[in-house]
Parts: C-alpha cells; sequence; structure tokens
C-alpha cells in the first residue's frame, strides 16, 4: 500500500460545476498565499468539460504522481480503500477519472492499468 507525500488533499480541489465549467483550485486564499503572487487568481486551471469520448463516458481529470513520491502506507484504514500496486522504480502512477452517465452500458477496457473502484452518485432530494 503505497500514498504520496505531496498532502495536496487539503490544499487543492476539483471542481466540476453543471454550468460545465471545471477547475483546479486552491481551497482558500489563504492556502494559496505560499504559493501564489498577491492578488493572483487561487484557480490553478478553468477548462470547459470535456465532450464524451464513448456512449455516456467523458474523462474527467487526471492525478499523475511520480514513483520517486510514494511511500509505503503505515497504518490500516477502515472501510472500501483501494491502493494501487507501486508502479516500479522510473514509473509514475497515474490515476484517472472517469464519468459515466446513468444508464451507460459500454464497458471501459484498460492496457496495462487497474481499474481501482467506481462510485454511482445519486441526485440529491428536491
Amino acid at each position: 500500500m503505497y500514498t504520496s507525500r505531496l498532502g495536496l488533499s487539503r490544499v487543492w480541489k476539483i471542481s466540476l460545476h453543471e454550468s460545465g465549467s471545471w477547475s483546479c483550485s486552491y481551497v482558500s486564499e489563504e492556502k494559496a498565499a505560499p504559493f501564489i503572487a498577491p492578488g493572483t487568481s487561487r484557480h490553478v486551471d478553468i477548462w470547459q468539460r470535456p465532450p464524451e469520448f464513448g456512449e455516456g463516458r467523458r474523462h474527467g481529470f487526471a492525478v499523475i504522481v511520480p514513483w520517486t513520491e510514494l511511500r509505503v502506507w503505515p497504518e490500516v484504514e477502515e472501510g472500501a480503500i483501494e491502493f494501487a500496486p507501486h508502479p516500479g522504480h522510473g514509473h509514475w502512477a497515474i490515476i484517472e477519472i472517469v464519468f459515466g452517465a446513468a444508464g451507460t452500458t459500454t464497458s471501459l477496457v484498460f492496457d496495462e492499468g487497474y481499474a481501482l473502484g467506481s462510485l454511482e452518485l445519486v441526485e440529491a432530494p428536491k
């Protein structure tokens, strides 16, 4: 079991707005301050929702970590947590987030990769 020592989960966030405007941003001005010039936007990148690449499938984003930044995870965690195998010396761990529309019947096929899991989003009651 490996983890990145980068610890960006409390510093960066990915926002996927229904309007189609998606972004990668620092979670707050306070968290951004050590990394950006005063008066600079805390948004690292803003882009439009990509088109579907197949029936009901859309690429979300990717998290890419070099092997040199991975460490053995020292704790046993509770719950349904999946760990990817170490990519090996000189390689990168790439976590691809792919969205599937409700009712999509097409399958994803991975070449030299691992399907770590999936989540089903349930629309909140109105």
